[in-house]
């Protein structure tokens, strides 16, 4: 559960999302696809995916995640896959 200025959010967290890439950075990602904002997390080469429902509450998120790990402010929306 994710806590915003608006309150707690439940999130989806893709467990096929997880899982350890070696030689990962730490990054933090905001992504369209399939009609859901997904925010994917590389941690210390491990990544996780958590998708929300409206692209304010994803870009919130993915922000307290980039200052949790110290990292630059927000780098420009993915754009969707096509397909």
């Amino acid at each position: 559960m994710f806590r915003s200025r608006w309150g707690r959010i439940n999130a989806t967290v893709l467990p096929e999302g997880h899982g350890i890439v070696e030689g990962e950075l730490n990054d933090v990602r905001v992504k369209y696809a399939l009609g859901q904002w997904m925010v994917r997390i590389a941690e210390d080469g491990v990544v996780t995916r958590q998708i929300f429902q409206s692209k304010p509450l994803a870009e919130e998120f993915a922000e307290v995640e980039r200052i949790r790990l110290e990292l630059p402010s927000e780098p420009p929306v993915e754009p969707a896959e096509s397909g």
